[in-house]
């Protein structure tokens, strides 16, 4: 397990969380609020400061110059009518999930967002949870289902609390204590 970068992701998380307390004390709604059922969702709420998208935990970091940088990144993609050939664009930010917020609110069934590792060595592509499992280089496969993935947490306990609560926990007893506790 690359502990450098789980570290990274709870440092992150904890900002996320504090900006979005701070958003809420102050009557906003932030920019992307945290939803884990999904990486990127457009949601039909939506107001001036709001862009309607919410992100899980990866989500959010691949929006994360530092998470980008070290190859995890989010796509937006769109099933060509009528074929299986997918075509994608990377989201780098804020302003380009504003941009395909809109479009995945007039077609939800073409479009949707994915994550994917790209290996700085190799080259080689992981997606979806295995992107997840290569980034963080874990050593158990479901480590990053535990984590990450909604099934795993009970129904109205998904926050990005919770999340960052296993992290540290994985960080204090290791990867094979998270796994026994969470299996």
């Amino acid at each position: 397990m690359k502990i450098n970068r789980v570290n990274a992701m709870v440092g992150f998380l904890q900002r996320v969380r504090e900006q979005m307390r701070q958003e809420k004390l102050q009557k906003k709604k932030p920019i992307i609020e945290f939803d884990l059922d999904s990486w990127a969702d457009a949601k039909k709420d939506k107001n001036d400061n709001y862009c309607g998208t919410t992100c899980c935990a990866v989500g959010h970091a691949a929006l994360d110059p530092y998470f980008r940088k070290n190859g995890l990144n989010m796509f937006f993609e769109h099933r060509a009518y009528y074929a299986d050939d997918w075509n994608s664009k990377q989201v780098r930010g804020v302003k380009d999930l504003m941009a395909a917020d809109k479009v995945i609110r007039s077609d939800k069934f073409n479009y949707h967002f994915a994550i994917r590792y790209t290996d700085p060595v190799t080259n080689q592509i992981y997606t979806e949870f295995n992107g997840v499992e290569k980034f963080f280089e874990f050593d158990n496969e479901e480590t990053a289902y535990i984590l990450f993935a909604p099934d795993r947490y009970p129904p109205n306990n998904k926050s990005i609390r919770n999340v960052i609560g296993r992290l540290n926990y994985m960080l204090k007893h290791g990867e094979s204590a998270l796994n026994e506790k969470y299996r």
